[in-house]
């Protein structure tokens, strides 16, 4: 249904296509980009007031200017895990650049998402609370109207539609958490030559990383290698930044995209790797073979404006497993999901969301207090409102 309404916006408008996630952003083609990129926002380092000084003159937000002046209408999807904080930049910028005097600047803005899943990532390093976007006044005149839209496209089968609403919902039935725990067996009709084809889902980057090391061994045979980053500043801080500080690879080995690149590829792209050279790695993106080299994290403190600490390496993650932050949007024919360390509400809903079908999903370490786990009043409040 987004890809028809972009469709037929798009032969009467100029249309740009964001997403909140790369992943999202992806898969859902149609050119589309991160709301981050299109709008020079980035990781919302920048505070409100040195935007509104620089983000007007400032030639590193020359290309994102001219993105907005040539946009008519902007698509935002996953508005779910956009932070009301972001919400407002990004609509700072657009009044910016094309008029003061009107939200967004007289775009037309269309939002699509769900609040009843992951909610925001708070970054309390750039003052970011995670609050959801729809708490900001602007959101409320941008969007008097919102529509719920019920019909659901990845499944078919009632019972694991039902499973995924009320575990978005918060309040999973008895019959529902038996029916998940049921699923704690082996995928039906996989063989040993389907297996490379699971994704893993786990609440955090640990268990996801333990994971992948141990089906990068199962399924690849030969000596992998190892890419240390290069550390400076105060390198404890770098101890929850992306990429991680020794990268194992082998060729043929599922990876995904963990940065924007100038290629047009974005965070979270899934490629296999091609080949690996001493310093960088090529690999395969559905067809197209990029060359992948390091890039610099940076850990920058906004109130004492300096980098504290950076990590040069390669911008990829071995992709057999990958949290369910990063699954969000996926579509997945065969996933396996561990309830262990689920953390958040909506988590486990987005989890088993990503199947497909009954068949090929697989719940271990079912999680009773996880799914049950109740978002913040005001995101049920939101959904009761009159259109």
């Amino acid at each position: 249904m987004e890809r028809q309404i972009i469709h037929e916006l798009k032969s009467l408008k100029k249309v740009a296509v964001t997403s909140t996630t790369g992943v999202a952003s992806y898969q859902l083609g149609v050119g589309a980009t991160t709301l981050h990129h299109w709008s020079g926002v980035k990781d919302g380092r920048m505070t409100t007031d040195e935007l509104k000084q620089t983000f007007a003159s400032d030639e590193q937000f020359h290309d994102a200017r001219q993105r907005i002046l040539s946009t008519e209408t902007l698509i935002i999807d996953e508005v779910g895990m956009l932070s009301q904080l972001m919400f407002e930049k990004v609509e700072l910028v657009c009044r910016i650049v094309k008029n003061p005097h009107l939200y967004f600047g007289g775009l037309q803005v269309i939002a699509s998402g769900d609040f009843k899943q992951l909610p925001p990532v708070p970054n309390y390093r750039y003052s970011d609370t995670g609050e959801y976007s729809f708490s900001s006044e602007a959101f409320s005149t941008m969007f008097p109207h919102h529509f719920n839209i019920k019909m659901v496209v990845r499944q078919y089968e009632q019972k694991l539609v039902e499973a995924v609403n009320q575990l978005c919902n918060g309040s999973p039935s008895a019959e529902t958490e038996e029916f998940l725990k049921s699923l704690d067996r082996p995928l039906p009709n996989v063989n040993e030559h389907d297996d490379h084809n699971i994704k893993y889902l786990f609440g955090t980057n640990f268990n996801t990383e333990y994971m992948n090391i141990e089906k990068l061994e199962e399924n690849i045979q030969g000596a992998a290698t190892y890419f240390k980053s290069v550390d400076s500043g105060k390198t404890s801080l770098l101890r929850d930044c992306g990429e991680w500080r020794i990268l194992t690879l082998k060729v043929s080995a599922p990876v995904m995209l963990i940065r924007n690149l100038s290629q047009g590829l974005y965070n979270g792209c899934i490629g296999k790797v091609f080949s690996i050279d001493e310093d960088k790695v090529v690999v395969n993106f559905e067809g197209r073979l990029v060359e992948v080299q390091r890039t610099t994290f940076e850990v920058y403190d906004p109130s004492a404006k300096k980098v504290l600490a950076t990590r040069v390496q390669l911008p990829l993650r071995l992709a057999y497993a990958m949290t369910v932050h990063r699954a969000q949007g996926q579509s997945l024919p065969l996933v396996e999901v561990d309830c262990y360390s689920f953390f958040s509400p909506g988590q486990m809903g987005v989890a088993i969301g990503r199947a497909m079908t009954i068949q090929g999903l697989r719940v271990v370490n079912y999680n009773s207090k996880a799914a049950k786990l109740k978002h913040n009043e005001y995101v049920y409040n939101f959904y009761d409102q009159e259109s």
